[in-house]
């Protein structure tokens, strides 16, 4: 995933730093990470909440709260 994402930036006029993210593990995480952007952290997918709670992620139970993420 990482090769990917740094491939599309690379193929982008995007920059990473201004992208949101929304991942449910944490390899999605590391790949926010690494490619630089901002992650969320969905609670309710693939890993549990205790999981993703364990990372330095910031998390989000419901997909509504992305709009509240995004207007702060």
């Amino acid at each position: 995933k990482v090769e990917l994402g740094s491939k599309f930036f690379s193929n982008s006029n995007l920059d990473a730093h201004e992208i949101l993210m929304i991942g449910d593990t944490l390899h999605d995480l590391e790949v926010g990470n690494e490619i630089g952007c901002r992650t969320l952290l969905y609670t309710k997918g693939h890993n549990s909440k205790a999981v993703l709670s364990r990372s330095h992620g910031q998390t989000i139970d419901d997909l509504m709260e992305v709009a509240n993420y995004l207007h702060h």
